[in-house]
């Protein structure tokens, strides 16, 4: 998976989904918001919540935990959302909250094992080693990619 690795240093956002620390670099990451009302809506995913609309924009909004069949944690809500592109289409993933913003080095990044807590290894392109902790990065393909699902 060694190609999957990132060849550049980049800006990465780090958020919660459950108990992972999951990193997106900010080149992907459109917008950053709390989670609106909701409108659920019929669909043959479980994973995805419903619809926003966003300055007019209709947005499907998936959610992390469940996608990536994480146990529920009643005690987090999820209440952010992170807007992104996939395709032609916007995509806001429901996370349980932003932390922060770091500048990574392409020396911080190496291989996911077979899982990251619990989550399966397709879900991440690579691991960042943080100070004081792992962060997980997200594969928005296979992650969004409705063929996996």
């Amino acid at each position: 998976m060694s190609e999957d690795l990132f060849l550049e240093d980049t800006e990465i956002i780090v958020f919660r989904v459950g108990d992972i620390t999951i990193g997106l670099p900010i080149t992907e990451v459109r917008e950053i918001f709390k989670s609106p009302t909701i409108t659920p809506v019929h669909t043959a995913y479980s994973y995805v919540n419903g619809v926003i609309n966003l300055r007019g924009s209709i947005v499907t909004i998936v959610d992390l935990s469940k996608r990536m069949s994480l146990p529920v944690n009643q005690k987090m809500k999820a209440v952010h959302i992170v807007l992104v592109e996939f395709g032609e289409e916007l995509i806001g993933l429901l996370v349980d909250g932003i932390e922060d913003s770091v500048f990574a080095s392409s020396d911080d990044f190496f291989p996911v094992p077979a899982t990251v807590n619990g989550a399966d290894s397709n879900y991440f392109r690579a691991l960042f080693r943080r100070d004081e902790d792992l962060v997980a990065m997200l594969d928005l393909e296979n992650t969004l990619d409705t063929e996996a699902a």
